[in-house]
C-alpha cells in the first residue's frame, strides 16, 4: 500500500489513513509516537532532496533513487526488517518493525 506524505499520514493528528484494510473498508487509525519519529528521522536524515513524489517510501540507492518502492521493494525491505534486531536504524524496514507487521501482513491488517 503506497502512503502518501500529509494525505494518508496525519502527521499532527497522529494518524494514519488505510485505503485497503483488512475486511476492505477504508478507515484512518491512531499510530504510535515512535512511527512519527522514525518517519520524521528518516524524511529529515534519509529521504533525498527535491523528490516530485508525495510517497512516503522511496528508494534510497541504486538506479531508482528517489522513486517510489514497488509493493515488490517494499515486501523485501520488511521480510529483512524481521531479520534484524534491534529495531532496524531508519526508512521503511524501521517502519514495518514499529508497526509488527509480519509477512503477508498489510499496515491495515497491523494496526487493527
Amino acid at each position: 500500500m503506497p502512503l502518501r506524505l500529509f494525505v494518508d499520514v496525519q502527521i499532527a493528528d497522529r494518524r494514519v489513513f488505510i485505503a485497503e484494510g483488512k475486511g476492505g473498508p477504508q478507515r484512518v487509525v491512531p499510530v504510535a509516537n515512535r512511527f512519527f519519529d522514525a518517519l520524521g528521522g528518516d524524511l529529515h536524515d534519509e529521504r533525498p532532496d527535491g523528490l516530485d513524489t508525495e510517497r512516503v517510501f522511496v528508494a534510497l540507492k541504486g538506479p531508482r533513487r528517489g522513486q517510489p518502492l514497488s509493493a515488490e521493494g517494499l515486501d523485501e525491505i520488511r521480510d529483512s526488517a524481521h531479520l534484524q534486531r534491534p529495531t532496524p536504524s531508519s526508512g521503511p524496514a524501521r517502519f514495518a518493525f514499529l508497526l509488527g507487521i509480519s509477512d503477508g501482513e498489510e499496515l491495515g491488517e497491523a494496526t487493527s
